[in-house]
């Protein structure tokens, strides 16, 4: 599916890695990343005016959870994302950024020349995804996280 082009242009240009964790904890971006990198997005749906965002992400349980994101404008800035999802955290959880990391880097998502255009973007040195880590690493890391600072965002 290509993405919406609005009055905006195309939401993977107005969306970044570092705007989506603006918007997280660090340990729900962290394990978002890493739902996003092993492919647990999918149904991914923009409208028109990249406003509203739906997908399904695989979480834990055996029905992937879904996932609907309202996004507010301020001209051509995101000030605010309201993400509902049907998991226990239900606002704005992993999944939630897993969807949006989904429009900034997934394959299935972006065709091929709004992929291009990304890659020019100026601060981006690589076209090349940095390897992902597996989701045993980052459940491990994130548990040494929590044992050091505290419990900062309730696993799911």
């Amino acid at each position: 599916m290509s993405l919406a082009k609005g009055r905006r242009g195309a939401l993977s240009d107005m969306l970044s890695e570092e705007l989506v964790a603006a918007f997280f904890s660090s340990s729900a971006f962290a394990k978002a990343r890493a739902y996003q990198a092993e492919g647990r997005v999918s149904g991914l749906k923009i409208d028109a005016e990249s406003q509203e965002i739906r997908a399904s992400v695989r979480g834990s349980h055996r029905t992937p959870y879904q996932v609907d994101i309202y996004l507010d404008w301020d001209g051509d800035t995101i000030f605010a994302i309201d993400g509902d999802c049907s998991c226990p955290i239900s606002l704005n959880c992993k999944h939630v950024a897993a969807t949006l990391l989904e429009i900034v880097n997934g394959d299935g998502a972006v065709s091929a020349p709004v992929a291009a255009a990304h890659n020019r973007r100026p601060g981006n040195v690589s076209s090349q995804k940095p390897p992902a880590l597996a989701y045993d690493v980052i459940a491990w890391l994130d548990k040494i996280g929590t044992a050091a600072r505290g419990n900062d965002y309730p696993a799911t």
